[in-house]
């Protein structure tokens, strides 16, 4: 796999200890002077790494003159060992010019420097420091081109890019063609907005990634600044899988989140818990917007809600809006609120308030759906009533699925459906427990049902009964295995085979009639 782009950084050693222990060493040319000529550079490239007081004339020559090697200079070179054989690899004039323009021989350093990072680059960039190119000049020349050598790597590194962008605006300024200076603040401030909203794009990508798949975002040290990805791609998953995702994306070479996160303030990343909460919140607007339009147009609708306790012991209520568009039912979830007034006046001026700030026009809900409770349904005093109070032609209707669910339960009260559904439930129970039992029940399916994919019993829904029918299935189908297992657990000494000999004498015939009727009714009932 191509290496991704890196910040390539040296931290500048001397031609003589560079070659001591290594493949690679370096010829160096005596020091050559270029003749006077009226378009040279006045100034060497080396001498503003040290010096950095240069005149903005001098500057716009290192800029704009590409360095031409003199008459008589002798081009260094690199002895590298090639399959057991000692090669030299040369700097060329090709190292100067198209794509590698920038970059300048110093006759004093006698080695080579990037011209716009001399001149415009930070002492750092992402907290480590520039040396190579920038601060020292690159010494080695075996792999200066190509995909990963020293030169490409360089070009696609974000603060080279930041400083030819300042290359170029100087220049542009210098020979008077980038107009006024409030044009010119207009134009960096456009690049610095278009930059910022391409980071932020890449954040939102991440953080719907994670949503649409139902992973969380967040770990137990999500926290600090976030690493760059090292020249092996490595990744650290201990902070949480927004955190790891954004580093592998950064390692997979998005330039514009990793131009972000390696110059941008500690302050300003928009990756911390609170910021991705927010955007969040932001997405959620968004989507609420839509949903609104889309209604809107549909013209007509439906609101369908209900209230109950979450996990903090806090009421809660749901809705969902119901509408048709281009002939198709469409269901959309709009919101979660606190619910503080539990009361039938109280839950319905809440949904109202719910649709004003929404934007809907009430007047064109035609349609109410809730469970069978009193607070919700009551003709005199429930939400039903005060809502039609509000918008006559919104209709009370209780909500199908509860109907069907209160149905399928009233079903439930014979006592042979009820037994059956037990049983089969406690199986599932029985075999979850225990790896024993469970591996035991493992290779009585692949004797007894060969042709099956599943590997253990379902434990039924407690609460709607039309999901019950995928439990019902799978056991119907693996009944010849679970009555085998059963049969040969039953032999076990303790509770396990008191518990096995107690489960065959359930399975009567009573229980078999019982599980065949439950199979095409749940089939029917579910949605």
């Amino acid at each position: 796999m191509q290496k991704c782009a890196k910040f390539d950084f040296d931290a500048g050693s001397t031609p003589e200890s560079s070659a001591s222990g290594s493949d690679e060493r370096q010829h160096q040319p005596s020091p050559q002077l270029p003749p006077a000529q009226s378009n040279a550079v006045v100034i060497d490239i080396g001498l503003a790494v040290d010096n950095r007081n240069v005149t903005d004339g001098e500057r716009l020559q290192l800029l704009e003159n590409e360095w031409v090697a003199p008459q008589g200079f002798q081009w260094p070179h690199t002895m590298r060992m090639d399959h057991g054989q000692p090669r030299r690899k040369y700097l060329g004039p090709q190292h100067f010019t198209g794509q590698y323009s920038c970059f300048r021989y110093s006759m004093t350093k006698q080695r080579v420097f990037c011209a716009p990072c001399v001149l415009f680059a930070a002492d750092s960039a992402g907290g480590v420091k520039l040396n190579r190119l920038v601060k020292s000049p690159l010494q080695k020349f075996s792999h200066l081109s190509g995909n990963d050598g020293y030169l490409t790597t360089h070009l696609q590194n974000t603060f080279h890019e930041d400083c030819a962008r300042r290359a170029r605006a100087f220049c542009q300024m210098m020979r008077g063609r980038a107009g006024d200076v409030a044009q010119q603040l207009d134009t960096a401030a456009a690049v610095q907005r278009q930059q910022n909203r391409r980071a932020l794009e890449r954040i939102i990508q991440a953080i719907e990634f994670h949503g649409r798949l139902g992973l969380p975002l967040r770990g137990h040290r999500d926290y600090g600044e976030l690493p760059l990805p090292d020249a092996n791609g490595g990744i650290d998953y201990t902070q949480g899988n927004m955190r790891a995702t954004l580093q592998l994306m950064m390692a997979c070479n998005d330039e514009a989140l990793k131009q972000h996160l390696a110059t941008t303030g500690r302050n300003a990343t928009y990756i911390s818990p609170a910021s991705q909460n927010q955007l969040i919140e932001a997405v959620a607007v968004v989507i609420r917007q839509h949903i609104v339009t889309d209604i809107n147009a549909a013209k007509y609708f439906t609101i369908m809600a209900d209230e109950t306790t979450d996990f903090s012991r806090q009421e809660q209520l749901s809705v969902c809006l119901r509408y048709v568009k281009n002939f198709t039912i469409f269901e959309r979830f709009l919101c979660f609120e606190l619910a503080p007034d539990l009361t039938a006046s109280g839950l319905a001026a809440q949904l109202l308030n719910i649709l004003d700030a929404a934007g809907f026009n009430k007047d064109h809900l035609v349609g109410q759906g809730y469970d069978g409770a009193a607070a919700m349904s009551g003709q005199q005093n429930g939400v039903q009533k005060h809502i039609i109070d509000h918008c006559p032609a919104a209709i009370y209707v209780h909500c199908a699925s509860h109907v069907l669910n209160l149905c399928l339960a009233k079903a439930s009260d014979i006592q042979q459906v009820r037994a059956a559904i037990t049983t089969m439930h406690e199986l599932a129970v029985f075999y979850c427990e225990s790896n024993k039992r469970l591996l035991n029940l493992q290779q009585f399916i692949d004797r007894k049902c060969p042709d099956s994919s599943r590997t253990r019993l379902k434990k039924h829904c407690t609460t709607r009964w039309v999901e019950k029918q995928d439990a019902v299935l799978v056991f119907r189908e693996l009944y010849p295995a679970v009555a085998a297992s059963l049969d040969d657990i039953s032999v076990w000494a303790g509770d396990t085979g008191s518990k096995a000999v107690s489960y065959i004498k359930a399975m009567d015939s009573g229980f078999l009639v019982a599980m065949e009727i439950l199979q095409p009714v749940l089939e029917v009932g579910h949605i």
